[in-house]
């Protein structure tokens, strides 16, 4: 009897331990064995004779995806082409934001015809700034009511991050603030679609308040500090950037799968190579392994099968690679001369310089990849590379050129200008080459002279917009007339240069549209004699894009879409070299409207 109470009275404690959670490890192993065990299973993995080398073997590359910021928001001075917005959550929420920033009368004046409400989004590619600005796609709101959002303002407003969490959407912080004059399709391109006058963008209307950085996860088997011991010195060994105080590594583990990237400066227009240099650093490779694996690089990198892969391998290593890059930038191939030059130029080494400045002019698919390289390299000889491109005679080229220095140096005297009664910036460059006039729609509001400022040659008089009228006053004389109902007529007397009509265009309340719309209708109705590039930003290749992709296995970095980014459109694609630069092809169809 007393032996049945015993057994019985342990097996009550028994069950009383179970269901309070204390079990001894005859029934759970302790997790403090499990994370040894499992990293005892690394450290072996890690040390055998087929272990990985390389970070691309246990680790891919993360947020090299466009992002986007997006709002509802109002668009104001229209002349009369706004209209009503229809009872619905969003018109409430806009109304919210209004009486936050004291406007009065707020249902009046939400639904007067001279505003209208607009759903907006910004495309944020990787590696952006804080600082930076980008283009505003612009839509007219399903619920609203106009019929042309040309000559609008869109007032300023926050753009956020949303997300679906626990079946309710939701908001980030505010990302980037954006603001300015808006340019519609229509305007653009002269397109007579109703659809037209209500898709707009705003160039350089969005500042960002926050950069991105980019990333490397590791695998789930290799997801340990032990693997981050091995791979974070690696990368910061060969990566450094400048702080604000001192040179720091640009590698920065956040969890035992998850490693943070700082862009250093020099790869900051081209994110996607650098990605593909950092999965390339070897963190496991003795001295005897490397001194094999250069020696077939520099095999590898004579043949335009695997030039790429090499290149990257070769950048990753630093500057002893210097020369074997530099061998081959005088190929007979433009693919191997490209590769190689522009990781040398990655590398600081100017030998890449005039190559590169030959390769963007003869090589359109090559044409953005060499300029960034350029722009990246900070010397003499870039400098001069790039400012011989002014003197080409295609035009992305030449604007290209002027966007690769102004990023090296912002001041340069040669591309800097403020801008005109906040519309945009007026240019001129002096040019050996052809005389040309470029129209900017990507991230800049400016129009570039190349050479002489061409004469506008009108017979009596031209409309700019329905209110906005160019006569002819006399010898080299325009009136720029701006009438507006209920307010003063404005009226600028001018020279007849281009030059002068559009800062007049400025001076009586014109916006960044309506000088890009007469200078599409200069070239269409030959108003001056020499021709007008609209939007002539070198476009990425695509093609070269999917092969990095196919060449580097599952780890690669994903191929860049012309969905995914409003500069890179598809070479191959007809609609690449049409005269309308299509920010997400004006909207993105995979982004629903704000709510």
């Amino acid at each position: 009897m007393l032996s049945s109470c015993r057994t019985l009275f342990c097996l009550l404690l028994l069950v009383a331990g179970l269901s309070s959670g204390c079990t001894t490890a005859w029934f759970r192993p302790n997790k403090a064995n499990q994370a040894e065990s499992r990293r005892d299973k690394i450290r072996k993995r890690l040390e055998a004779e087929n272990r990985p080398k390389s970070i691309i073997e246990i680790g891919g590359a993360r947020q090299l995806s466009y992002g986007s910021l997006e709002n509802i928001a109002l668009v104001s001075h229209l002349p009369g082409t706004g209209g009503k917005v229809d009872p619905s959550p969003q018109r409430e929420r806009m109304l919210d934001t209004m009486r936050r920033h004291d406007v009065k009368d707020t249902n009046t004046f939400l639904d007067s015809n001279e505003t209208a409400m607009v759903a907006v989004v910004a495309a944020i590619p990787p590696a952006v700034r804080k600082g930076d600005r980008l283009n505003v796609a612009v839509k007219l709101s399903a619920q609203a009511h106009a019929t042309d959002l040309a000559q609008g303002w869109l007032r300023e407003t926050s753009l956020v991050e949303t997300g679906v969490l626990g079946g309710r959407v939701r908001e980030s912080f505010d990302r980037a603030k954006a603001e300015g004059s808006l340019v519609t399709q229509a305007q653009f391109t002269g397109s007579q679609e109703p659809q037209a006058k209500l898709e707009a963008v705003v160039v350089g209307g969005a500042r960002l308040l926050k950069e991105r950085d980019l990333g490397i996860s590791l695998s789930p088997e290799f997801a340990d500090a032990l693997t981050m011991a091995a791979v974070v010195p690696a990368i910061n060994h060969r990566f450094t950037h400048f702080d604000g105080t001192k040179q720091t590594g640009i590698a920065t583990p956040v969890s035992d799968d998850y490693i943070e990237i700082k862009i250093p400066p020099r790869y900051s227009l081209d994110p996607y190579h650098l990605m593909n240099v950092i999965l390339r650093i070897r963190f496991n490779e003795s001295e005897s392994q490397q001194a094999e694996r250069i020696e077939a690089l520099s095999q590898q990198i004579q043949q335009v099968a695997t030039v790429r892969q090499a290149c990257w391998e070769l950048e990753a290593l630093g500057e002893s690679s210097k020369d074997i890059l530099a061998s081959q930038i005088h190929s007979d191939d433009a693919t191997i001369q490209f590769c190689c030059a522009r990781s040398l130029a990655y590398l600081a080494d100017d030998r890449a310089a005039s190559v590169l400045a030959e390769l963007a002019v003869s090589q359109p698919e090559l044409r953005e990849g060499c300029l960034n390289a350029l722009a990246s390299l900070d010397n003499y000889r870039s400098d001069e590379a790039l400012r011989s491109l002014i003197n080409q005679i295609y035009a992305e080229v030449r604007y290209g050129a002027v966007r690769a220095l102004r990023h090296r140096n912002p001041r340069d005297p040669l591309i800097s200008s403020p801008q005109t009664f906040r519309v945009g910036s007026l240019l001129e460059i002096p040019t050996s080459g052809p005389d040309m006039v470029a129209v900017s729609l990507t991230n800049t509001p400016e129009i570039v002279f190349f050479g002489r400022v061409p004469q506008v040659q009108l017979s009596a008089f031209h409309n700019v917009n329905p209110n906005l009228l160019l006569k002819s006053s006399g010898p080299n004389q325009i009136t720029v007339s701006h009438f507006v109902a209920n307010q003063e007529d404005r009226i600028v007397q001018c020279e007849s240069d281009l030059r002068s009509v559009l800062e007049s265009i400025a001076k009586v309340g014109g916006g960044y549209g309506d000088w890009g719309r007469l200078g599409r209708e200069c070239q269409e109705l030959g108003l001056i004699s020499i021709p007008v590039a609209m939007n002539p930003v070198p476009g990425a290749n695509l093609q070269q894009a999917s092969e990095e992709q196919s060449e580097s296995g599952q780890n690669a970095i994903p191929e860049v879409t012309s969905s995914d980014s409003p500069d890179q459109l598809n070479s191959s694609d007809p609609e690449a070299h049409a005269p309308w630069y299509k920010p997400r092809y004006w909207w993105p169809t995979e982004t629903s409207e704000p709510s």
